[in-house]
C-alpha cells in the first residue's frame, strides 16, 4: 500500500490541530480529519476517520471510491479492525488474503469488494481512544514504512481534535436537554396555574390532574399542559 510521498504533512496537520471547533457539528470535524488524512496520504485507495462511543460509530467521514467500506456497517460482516483499534488502543493490520481468524467475516466481505489490506489505527483522546483512522488498498502488502509513520502523526494529531469535538457535543446536548426541560417545567406550572384557577383547587392537586390525564392518555405531561395552556391564550383571544 504505497504511493506519492504527500507534499507537507506538516502543514495539513498543523491545520488541523488548530480546526476552530465552535459552530462545527462533530460529523463537520471528522470530514476535516479525513480530508487531512487524505492530503497526507495521496496514495491510498480510501481513507475514514471514524468517531466511536460504546461500540457504535457516533460520526464518519470518508474519502476515495473504496473508503466506505471501511465502515463495518457497510458489509455487514461483524466486527471489524476499526471497532478493534478503537476498542482496544492498538493498530489493527489484514491482509484479507491471510487475516486472523477473528476478523475472517470481515475481511472475506471487504475482499469481495476489492480490497487487499486495510490498516485501522486509533485515534487517541485523553481517556481513551474515540475511534479510529482507517485506510484501505486493492493492493496486497501493507503500508510502507515512511507512510505508516505518516499515518500514525495523523491519528495523533486527530484523536485530540476529534475527543475535544465529542466532548463540546455532549456539552451542547446536555445544554438542550436543559433548556428543554426547563421549558417543560415553564409550561407545566402554567397549565398548573390554569386548573388551580379553572377548579380552584391547589398546586398539588392540580399537577395531580395533569398526572392522571397523562398517564390515561399515554401521552407525555408537557405536551398535555402545552394543551391546556393554548386552550386558555384561544379562549382568551376568542
Amino acid at each position: 500500500m504505497s504511493g506519492p510521498a504527500p507534499a507537507d504533512p506538516a502543514e495539513t496537520l498543523e491545520d488541523l490541530v488548530r480546526t476552530p471547533l465552535g459552530g462545527l457539528s462533530l460529523a463537520q470535524v471528522a470530514a476535516r480529519a479525513v480530508r487531512a488524512g487524505a492530503r497526507s496520504l495521496p496514495g491510498v485507495d480510501g481513507l475514514a476517520v471514524l468517531v466511536v462511543e460504546e461500540g457504535r460509530t457516533r460520526a464518519a467521514a470518508f474519502e476515495g471510491a473504496d473508503a466506505a467500506v471501511l465502515d463495518e456497517r457497510a458489509l455487514d460482516a461483524g466486527p471489524g479492525p476499526v471497532l478493534e483499534a478503537a476498542t482496544t488502543g492498538g493498530a489493527v493490520h489484514v491482509d484479507t488474503a491471510r487475516p486472523p481468524e477473528h476478523l475472517a467475516p470481515y475481511a472475506s466481505a471487504a475482499a469481495r469488494r476489492g480490497l487487499r489490506s486495510v490498516v485501522a489505527l486509533p485515534l487517541p483522546g485523553p481517556a481513551g481512544p474515540v475511534g479510529a483512522l482507517a485506510l484501505c488498498s486493492r493492493e496486497p502488502g501493507d503500508l510502507d514504512a515512511p507512510a505508516l509513520a505518516v499515518a500514525d502523526e495523523v491519528a495523533r494529531c486527530a484523536g485530540p481534535v476529534l475527543a475535544n469535538a465529542v466532548a463540546l457535543a455532549a456539552a451542547r446536548e446536555r445544554a438542550e436537554q436543559l433548556t428543554a426541560a426547563m421549558a417543560s417545567r415553564a409550561t407545566i406550572e402554567q397549565a398548573k396555574g390554569v386548573l388551580m384557577a379553572r377548579r380552584g383547587c391547589s398546586a398539588d392537586e392540580a399537577f395531580a390532574l395533569l398526572s392522571s390525564a397523562s398517564q390515561a392518555s399515554g401521552r407525555k405531561l408537557r405536551d398535555l399542559a402545552a394543551e391546556v395552556v393554548a386552550e386558555t391564550s384561544g379562549s382568551g383571544t376568542g
